[in-house]
């Protein structure tokens, strides 16, 4: 009799969180044609869909950067500006989930988003080797893709880098979990979300309609898929190895983090993975120092860059 309830019990649970997911999708646009013309920038077609990007086309040095797990290329902007009036060929792309680029039904791992940055790389005829920045997830994206592709980067910038060992956060794990996950994300997946947006708007940021860019973001399907099959997929652990081929590669390296930035991985873990890294840390700085401190980062970078 207990074990019937029981059932009963999860066979509702279960019609419910589907039920939530097909009227929360229902709420939502759909991500197609006539959205993508909507796009600020440049489409380009690779293997697992449409990726939007910016290119500033200059005649230097090629620099790309690789924008973390929630805020799109737009969170570039700034500091794209910055590096391009140097004459740097400066690209920045919308990883795949995110912005205008597609959302592919695939695993959102190292592997997709490995293959959409150097496939990129490619059709964009950009010549190697390329400098790579990224922040938070972008940071671990470009250790990744340095470890598999060394011959095609010559320098990496790491901003607010995570994926050493730490204690995962409840709301990760939950996220983690199948179905309760999904119904979680279904539910307050748009207000988790938005949440750094919020903080940088309560901060000096660099982006003034940040908040409105965001809630048009997840005003689309597959925003919120995405990002679940990421911290489902990604193994963000695996990404210590990655910085410890970075060390091994002797690449010239920049590491930039806030002192105030809980997700960011500690001085001494670096230090002993990439021996050769700069150390740059910005007092106070949170983990979306490339949105509050663009200026900083922008003159740290360029004089890393141009050495």
């Amino acid at each position: 009799m207990k074990l019937k309830i029981l059932i009963g019990i999860i066979g509702v649970f279960v019609v419910t969180v589907i039920g939530v997911k097909l009227y929360m999708n229902s709420q939502l646009l759909p991500f197609d044609d006539e959205a993508r013309k909507k796009a600020p920038y440049n489409m380009i077609k690779l293997s697992d869909g449409y990726t939007h990007y910016r290119h500033s086309a200059g005649d230097g040095q090629t620099v790309v950067l690789i924008h973390g797990s929630s805020t799109p290329l737009f969170m570039w902007n700034s500091i794209f500006e910055s590096l391009a009036e140097t004459g740097m060929n400066v690209i920045a792309y919308d990883q795949y989930g995110r912005g205008w680029s597609d959302r592919p039904d695939e695993d959102y791992n190292s592997d997709l988003f490995d293959r959409q940055l150097d496939e990129l790389i490619k059709a964009l005829n950009l010549q190697a080797p390329v400098d790579l920045v990224g922040v938070s997830l972008g940071a671990m994206i470009a250790a990744n893709y340095l470890e598999h592709h060394p011959d095609n980067v010559r320098k990496i910038g790491l901003i607010a880098p995570g994926g050493y060992v730490m204690e995962v956060p409840l709301v990760f794990r939950i996220i983690q979990t199948p179905i309760i996950g999904d119904w979680f994300m279904d539910v307050f997946g748009k207000k988790l979300m938005l949440q750094p947006a919020i903080d940088a708007v309560s901060q000096v940021n660099t982006v003034p309609d940040l908040l409105e860019r965001y809630k048009q973001m997840l005003s689309y399907q597959g925003y919120l898929t995405a990002t679940t099959s990421l911290f489902r997929n990604f193994d963000f652990n695996r990404t210590t190895q990655s910085y410890k081929s970075v060390g091994e590669s002797g690449k010239p390296t920049t590491v930039i983090w806030g002192s105030a930035d809980p997700l960011a991985v500690n001085e001494p873990s670096f230090r002993h993975d990439i021996p050769q890294a700069e150390q740059n840390v910005i007092e106070n700085g949170t983990h979306i120092i490339p949105v509050t401190h663009a200026d900083t980062i922008s003159e740290i970078l360029i004089g890393f860059l141009q050495k």
